[in-house]
This record gives C-alpha cells, structure tokens and sequence, in this order.
C-alpha cells in the first residue's frame, strides 16, 4: 500500500509539470468512466519526450475504445511545442494494445522493466 501511495503521489505531482500533459479520465458518450490515458513526461526539465499509456476496464475492451483513446492521446502529443519523441510500453501478453500503438506508427525499440516485469518499449518519432 505504501508503494502505490507513493506511485500516485508521484503521478499527481507529473500532472502539474506540462500543460497539457498528465492522467486523464477516459469516457464513453454517455460519460461512464471506462479507464484512463496518460501523456506523461519523462523528465520535468525535458519536455522531448512523453509516454503515451492507457488503460480500460475490461467490459470495454474490443469496443475500440484503445484505439480511439490511443488515438486522441497521439493527437495531444502532436499539439505540445518540443515534444518529440512519444514513447509506449506493452505488457508482453497485451497483443492488442502492441496491435493499437504499431497500427499508430510507433515501432519496437527494445524492453523495459517496469514494475518488475520486462515490457516491450515503442517509439514514434515526429
């Protein structure tokens, strides 16, 4: 409990560092909560590069709600003065999203342990 504490207090701090950028709230049309997005930094001093993530609740997976959230996240990044380099990181079992983020342009660029698990690293450069 302590560590996730920490997490989000973390995560509340990277929400004030770049207008724009932080933990969104995603919705459907009918403004039911169905997971969240992030555009997040990597560095508060560094604005070249950003990590695109999302997540959903399950009962809206295969709605194309990834995809759009996916998408709507990219369309932000574009929008940030200096922001070069948009990052992602799958789960390895996660097919789906690998799917969403390689039909998004992004490619493989190697692993990254995050959270104590080795998770494929993309990138997408502008």
């Amino acid at each position: 409990q302590e560590q996730a504490e920490q997490n989000y207090a973390l995560m509340l701090k990277r929400n004030t560092w770049h207008a724009g950028m932080g933990y969104f709230k995603a919705q459907n049309d009918a403004g039911e909560l169905i997971g969240l997005g992030k555009l997040q930094a990597e560095q508060q001093t560094d604005l070249s590069s950003a990590d695109l993530g999302y997540m959903l609740l399950t009962q809206y997976w295969g709605q194309g709600y990834g995809t759009a959230l996916a998408e709507r996240l990219l369309v932000k990044a574009h929008s940030i003065p200096g922001l070069s380099l948009r990052t992602a990181t799958i789960h390895p079992k996660n097919t789906i999203s690998r799917k969403i983020i390689c039909k998004l342009g992004f490619q493989p660029a190697g692993e990254l342990e995050v959270y104590g698990t080795l998770s494929g690293l993309y990138t997408l450069n502008i």
